[in-house]
């Protein structure tokens, strides 16, 4: 499913190019805080956690509308810090937002869209360095999210930029440790994107 998604995106960005005005590769590293959201307050509390993400770019603007489109394959760390000494939620993802890009002035980009993501591990890594695997309870491998930000061109070679992600799938149903259930991802993201041709 996700192949063909990605696909159908490609093709859809490639064709764009012959009516685009402008577009660019690029590459974009982003500073996290990432939250785990779900009912129950439940005794131990949960805290931000600060991870990082990386993905390439591939965006194009239209000619004759203020508009475009982009697509963001990439990995992301996300999770949750536990007020426990043997519990830190770590979560890898393969993610893909594809966006529709608002341009309403010259170097302002507006952001919308949604994210699918991919997990690859959900582990908790203890104090003392053992590391326990959790996809037994984080057992929804799929996640799409629904994602909005802004970026501003700095200049010509480097845009900087802040996006929010909320997820609008669970990653688990219940996790009777932390006493939470319908848990999912939330993170706000501080990026640079380094533009590498246009």
């Amino acid at each position: 499913m996700l192949s063909r998604l990605v696909g159908f995106a490609l093709v859809l960005l490639l064709s764009l190019q012959i009516v685009a005005q402008e577009s660019y590769f690029g590459w974009k590293v982003g500073y996290n805080m990432t939250t785990l959201k779900g009912e129950n307050s439940g005794s131990l509390s949960l805290s931000p956690r600060n991870t990082f993400g990386s993905s390439f770019v591939l965006s194009t603007q239209l000619k004759s509308l203020p508009i475009g489109f982009s697509m963001e394959p990439g990995y992301i760390l996300k999770g949750t810090q536990i007020d426990h000494d043997t519990l830190d939620y770590k979560f890898h993802y393969l993610n893909m937002p594809l966006l529709l890009d608002v341009y309403p002035v010259k170097r302002l980009k507006l952001s919308f869209g949604v994210e699918i993501a991919r997990l690859l591990s959900a582990k908790n890594h203890a104090n003392d360095s053992t590391r326990q695997n959790l996809l037994s309870t984080y057992d929804k491998q799929w996640e799409v999210s629904a994602t909005a930000g802004a970026s501003l061109s700095v200049s010509y070679f480097m845009d900087l930029g802040m996006r929010y992600s909320t997820a609008l799938t669970q990653v688990s149903n219940q996790d009777a440790i932390i006493d939470r259930k319908n848990l999912f991802n939330q993170y706000i993201q501080l990026f640079l994107l380094f533009k590498i041709a246009n």
